[in-house]
This record gives structure tokens, C-alpha cells and sequence, in this order.
């Protein structure tokens, strides 16, 4: 291939554009071009053109680009206008007049306007070279033979036709290999997708991990809400300190005994109030006296049933908030910070009522209300 002669400086700046701006049509480039900043020798307004030329306008061209060993794809303008500097002068034989920093600078631009210029040139000439068809082989002429006369014992005369000759078998076509490339974009693309897909998957973990701890904290609600319910009392609220303090009556089976034993004795039985209990309403009645009840029946008796519901539903809703707490801790990764640490506080003053609760009735069962005295 003989070297192209780049055309050279006339000073003629709107000569040179206009000799781009006839060579466009022929790439089919119908995109607008800034005229007042490519005659200013703008980058911005000649680097597009170059792009199209060489990538965007014959599939051919950008094949043969790349089997030489050029990738100008996904490049940066720096490095797309060396890569683009060096093919030029390998495969088409072309030295522009600039160099790749002053083609990125703005000024020299009929220097410019020349090198894009003969860049579609050299670009329509390879393509009509890469579009010929190759020459076709010659033919090889078959000689016929005539067909020969044979004479009969008769007289007669008989047309013998010649034996077809064997056609040698055409040669075999060579088989095209499959040349695979992978560019750098390709490469940036597939990686820029399997992050996508780990962030995605590590969100959706992070969602069904807060799922998860939103039910289990409902959950305890709804069991929390179901002891409250089933209570034989309503979970005791902290006095006031001008109030005074009431404690219900003892029915203990100690109390019982004692009461039991002393009626048998047949001694008279005086019930004084005790001093922890002289803090009562003057309004309030007293509560009647326990029922003298036998020794046999006292420990025939079953258990209070209401008092072991409650217990274990008060140790239910205690192993539920350790259930809460765990799910807490789970969410406190989450960006819901202040709705966990308002909901932990609320746990936290659940837990204290439940405890002093369930303090407060089992000293109401092992002190009795009343003494016993003769």
C-alpha cells in the first residue's frame, strides 16, 4: 500500500472545513456540526466525527480495526486519540500533522480539519477495498468428443455416442475460524453487572433479616396483649406517693392451718389487724375471715389454678422478650435506629412491670394479712 500524502496548510480555514463538511454525507453523518468552534479548533466539536468514522460507520472497518490489534472502544478522549494516532500510521500509512496533545488543545484548525478529513477518506477507500469480491478461478474447459460412426455388416450406419468423462471433484473449501474477542467494555460490563447482582443479594438478605425481626417483635406483643387478657388482675401501676398502699387478704394454706388447729383446740380466736395493713382507707370494709377448713381437705385441695396461669403466662411473656431482645439486636444494623431504640426502651419498662409484678404477688401469698393471737 503506498502512503497516503496528508494535504498540507494553506491557511484557508474555512476552505478546510468546508471540504469536511462535502465528505460527511458520504459516511452518512447527519449529526450537526459546530462550525464556529471547529473552525476554533475545538476538540469537542472534531473528536465525534473521528469516533464515527472509524467505529460507528462501516462494521468492516471496525473489524479490521480490531483484528490489527487496536481496541478503541471504551476509551478515554486521551487515550482514544494516541490509540486512534498510532493505527493510523500502521494500518493506513497516514502521519498526521499534529500530535495527540495539540489535537486535544484547542487551536491549529486546519491542521485539524485536515487530519478528520483525510481520516474519511482513507476510511472510504479501505472499505471499498474490504468490500470487493475476490477474483473468481478459472475455469477448466472440458473437451467433448465427437460422437464416432460405426458401419454395420448391413450397410447401415450407427451414431455411437462417447463415454462421459470423469470431472475431477472441486477442491475443498477451507473453513472459516471463529476468532472470539473481548473487548475491554465487555469485560467492564460483565463485572459492573456481578456487582450489581452481590449488592442485590446482600440487600435482600439484609431485608428478610429485618422481616424476620419485625414479626418476632409483633409476635411478642400479640403475647404480651393475650397475658394481659387471660389475667385474673390487671398488672399492677405504681402508686402515687401520697396514696396509700393496699394489700389484698391472705388465704395462705399456712394461714389456714393455723385457724383449723386452733378451732379444734376449741380456744377463743382473736383476729387483729396486722400493722403492716393499719395503712388502709377508713372507708375500705375489712375482707371476711378465712374459712375454717379440715386437715384432710386443706391437703386434698388442688392448687390455685388462676395464680399458676398467671405464672406461666408471666414466664412466657418473660422468655418472649429475650425473643424480642434478639431481634432487637438484629435490627439495631438496620436504618431504623431510632424506631429500635424507642421500642427497646418500651420493652425494657414492659419487662420491669411484669417482675414487679409477679414479686409483689408472691409476697402477698407468703406474708399474711392478719396475725393470729389468743
Amino acid at each position: 500500500m503506498s502512503s497516503f500524502v496528508p494535504t498540507g496548510p494553506t491557511g484557508d480555514v474555512s476552505n478546510a472545513f468546508e471540504r469536511l463538511r462535502r465528505l460527511l454525507p458520504k459516511i452518512r453523518y447527519h449529526r450537526p456540526l459546530d462550525a464556529v468552534q471547529a473552525c476554533a479548533g475545538a476538540p469537542e466539536a472534531l473528536l465525534p466525527v473521528l469516533h464515527y468514522a472509524l467505529l460507528e460507520f462501516s462494521h468492516d472497518i471496525a473489524r479490521h480495526i480490531s483484528a490489527c490489534g487496536y481496541e478503541l472502544m471504551g476509551k478515554t478522549d486521551a487515550r482514544f486519540v494516541q490509540e486512534c494516532f498510532r493505527m493510523l500510521g500502521d494500518v493506513f500509512e497516514y502521519h498526521p500533522s499534529v500530535s495527540a496533545k495539540q489535537f486535544l488543545a484547542r487551536g491549529f484548525a486546519e491542521r485539524k480539519l485536515n487530519l478528520v478529513a483525510d481520516t474519511i477518506r482513507l476510511v472510504i477507500e479501505k472499505k471499498k477495498r474490504l468490500a470487493a469480491p475476490a477474483p473468481t478461478a478459472r475455469r477448466m474447459s472440458v473437451h467433448t468428443p465427437s460422437p464416432t460412426i460405426i458401419r454395420t455388416v448391413g450397410g447401415e450406419q450407427a451414431l455411437q455416442e462417447p463415454a462421459p468423462s470423469p470431472r475431477a471433484d472441486p477442491p475443498p473449501v477451507p473453513a472459516a475460524k471463529a476468532t472470539v474477542q473481548t473487548d475491554d467494555r465487555t469485560l467492564d460490563l460483565i463485572t459492573t453487572l456481578a456487582a450489581r447482582l452481590d449488592n442485590l443479594e446482600a440487600g435482600l438478605q439484609t431485608s428478610l433479616e429485618t422481616i424476620n425481626a419485625k414479626l418476632v417483635i409483633l409476635e411478642g406483643r400479640v403475647r404480651f396483649l393475650e397475658f394481659r387478657e387471660r389475667s385474673p388482675t390487671k398488672t399492677p401501676e405504681l402508686p402515687a406517693k401520697h396514696d396509700a398502699l393496699e394489700r389484698p387478704e391472705d388465704d395462705s394454706p399456712e394461714t389456714r392451718r393455723d385457724n383449723s388447729v386452733e378451732s379444734r383446740k376449741g380456744r377463743s380466736v382473736e383476729v387483729r389487724p396486722d400493722r403492716s395493713v393499719e395503712r388502709r382507707h377508713v372507708s375500705a370494709a375489712p375482707p371476711p375471715p378465712a374459712p375454717v377448713r379440715d386437715k384432710s381437705q386443706m391437703e386434698a385441695s388442688p392448687p390455685d389454678d388462676d395464680l399458676l396461669h398467671s405464672n406461666r403466662n408471666v414466664s412466657s411473656v418473660v422468655e418472649c422478650t429475650d425473643q424480642v431482645r434478639g431481634a432487637l439486636e438484629t435490627l439495631s444494623t438496620t436504618p431504623d435506629a431510632n424506631f429500635i431504640s424507642n421500642l427497646m426502651a418500651r420493652v425494657q419498662q414492659t419487662d420491669q412491670m411484669l417482675a414487679r409484678a409477679q414479686q409483689d404477688r408472691h409476697e402477698g401469698e407468703s406474708r399474711p394479712s392478719y396475725a393470729m393471737h389468743e
